[in-house]
């Protein structure tokens, strides 16, 4: 029974010991929330009031490429590669990043409004530098030139197979060099 009166003793002295801590830090963050109170009291006094922010109906807001896919209804790397094709809003470039303002990606959106009155063009923009499967057109009197005018330039696309590329003027699967520019070629053609 004495050992039983003693672990109770102890319990109860842990116990006090644990809630008057618990009281101490209590008092302790008061004093700071207090503190904290009294600063940011002294800073507002010490500043000139601000005059109210103007509403965002006043200034327009910026688009980021995240906001524009979501207002769009797509995926980021949509809206990049819309942009890469050279058919998108114009753009604000802020630092490393893009924006887009509202009032730019309504005219944009009104211009892409298709017209289904005009048939007489099927295929509109065919051809979209960069985009795979699209080609330059050919004139029809080749010029005489020892090799393609693409060689050694920047590939269209890449090919099907691994080292090779598209040529730009020829559309041909070329070589590539190891700085990544086509190597000399003689058109398929020609």
């Amino acid at each position: 029974m004495a050992t039983i009166d003693r672990q109770r003793r102890h319990d109860e002295r842990w116990q006090h010991e644990v809630l008057d801590g618990l009281a101490r830090m209590l008092a302790v963050l008061h004093d700071i929330s207090d503190g904290l109170r009294q600063v940011t009291e002294s800073v507002e006094r010490l500043q000139p009031s601000a005059a109210p922010a103007p509403a965002t109906e006043d200034r327009p807001r910026l688009l980021s490429v995240d906001d524009l896919a979501e207002v769009l209804g797509v995926s980021a790397s949509t809206v990049r590669g819309i942009r890469a094709s050279g058919n998108a809003p114009t753009a604000t470039k802020v630092g490393g990043r893009l924006f887009f303002q509202p009032d730019d990606v309504d005219a944009w959106l009104a211009e892409q409004r298709e017209n289904r009155g005009d048939t007489t063009k099927p295929w509109r923009q065919a051809f979209l530098p960069g985009r795979i499967g699209s080609g330059l057109p050919r004139s029809s009197e080749p010029e005489k030139r020892a090799w393609c005018t693409g060689s050694h330039t920047e590939p269209l696309a890449a090919s099907k197979w691994t080292g090779r590329a598209v040529c730009r003027v020829c559309n041909d699967d070329v070589m590539v060099n190891r700085n990544g520019l086509l190597r000399k070629h003689y058109p398929r053609w020609w």
